[in-house]
């Protein structure tokens, strides 16, 4: 995982997990840093750890009920 409260100054390393903040997709890290979509294998693997896959679906969840829309300017 790339971040954890426990452990704040951690930074990402290729394989670690994130979810974009705009669409709640499961990405993965690279070495350099940038990230792609999760393999079928790496979120097979997610499954497996429950509480881990559990905290991700809440996360997902919180991001696809954000509301994106610009506020309305006041005439």
């Amino acid at each position: 995982m790339a971040s954890d409260p426990k452990t704040p100054d951690a930074a990402p390393k290729d394989g670690d997990l994130c979810v974009c903040i705009n669409c709640a997709q499961i990405l993965a890290f690279n070495a350099d840093l940038t990230v792609r979509a999760a393999t079928a294998d790496e979120l097979r693997e997610l499954r497996l750890d429950k509480p881990l896959a559990d905290h991700i679906a809440k996360v997902q969840r919180f991001v696809r009920g954000l509301d994106r829309r610009k506020p309305q300017e006041k005439s």
